[in-house]
C-alpha cells in the first residue's frame, strides 16, 4: 500500500498545471474542409462566406450555422479572383472569435481560387471618363483595351502583408491609380514613407517582404 502511495505522489509530481489542462480539452468536433476553388456570391457589403468555400460538418448546428457565416474577404470583381491560404482562413477564424487550433480541424487546400458567381457581380460606378471598371453592369472585359483602373488616387484600401502562413492586414490610402497587378504606393497615418504594393482587386493591396 506505501509503495502504491509513493508511486502515485511521484507522477502526480510531473503533472504541471498547463499538462492537466491539455489532457481535458476535448478534440475538436468540427471539420472544416477548403475547397480548391470556390464560385460565391457577394452579400449586400461585397463579401463572401466560410460556408462558400468549404464544407463544414461535425458540432453543433449553432456551431456550424456561425462557421458558415464567417466573413472571408471581399469577393473578387467580375472576369478577376482572389486568391486565398490556410492562413488567411485561421486568421479570419480568430477575428470572428474561433480558435482554429481548439475549436475546430482545418483542413483541405493550401490555396483557393475564389471567383464570383455569373449575375452577382459586384457593382461599380462608372469612372470619371464614362466608362465602367469590371464588374459593372453591362460592361464586357476584352484583351484588347488598356487594363481597367479599379484602384483611384485617394481610395482607401486594405493593404495584405503575407509571411508564410501568417497574414497581417492594415487600413492605408491609394496615393495612385492602378489597374490590378499594378505597383502603387499607399499612405498608413503614422508612417512617413508611403508604401509600395501590387493591387490585388478594388478593394486589397499586397506588400511583399
Amino acid at each position: 500500500m506505501k509503495q502504491t502511495i509513493a508511486i502515485a505522489v511521484i507522477l502526480l509530481a510531473f503533472v504541471t498545471p498547463s499538462t492537466m489542462a491539455t489532457v481535458a480539452v476535448p478534440k475538436a468536433s468540427v471539420k472544416v474542409v477548403l475547397h480548391d476553388t470556390a464560385t460565391v456570391m457577394a452579400d449586400d457589403n461585397g463579401f463572401f462566406t466560410l460556408g462558400e468555400i468549404s464544407d463544414i460538418s461535425g458540432g453543433t448546428p449553432e456551431l456550424r450555422d456561425k462557421l458558415n457565416n464567417v466573413e472571408v474577404g471581399r469577393a473578387p470583381l467580375d472576369s478577376y479572383v482572389r486568391h486565398l491560404n490556410l492562413g488567411d482562413v485561421a486568421l479570419k477564424l480568430r477575428q470572428a472569435g474561433v480558435d482554429p487550433n481548439r475549436d475546430l480541424k482545418l483542413t483541405g487546400a493550401e490555396n483557393i481560387i475564389v471567383s464570383t458567381a455569373a449575375g452577382h457581380q459586384i457593382t461599380v460606378k462608372p469612372n470619371a471618363t464614362g466608362s465602367s471598371t469590371p464588374g459593372a453592369a453591362g460592361s464586357t472585359p476584352s484583351t484588347s483595351q488598356a487594363p481597367q483602373i479599379v484602384v483611384k488616387k485617394g481610395d482607401p484600401v486594405t493593404i495584405v502583408l503575407q509571411d508564410g502562413t501568417l497574414t497581417v492586414t492594415a487600413l492605408g490610402q491609394s496615393r495612385d491609380n492602378g489597374a490590378v497587378g499594378d505597383m502603387i504606393h499607399v499612405h498608413r497615418d503614422g508612417v512617413m514613407t508611403d508604401i509600395a504594393v501590387q493591387v490585388l482587386d478594388a478593394h486589397t493591396v499586397q506588400m511583399e517582404m
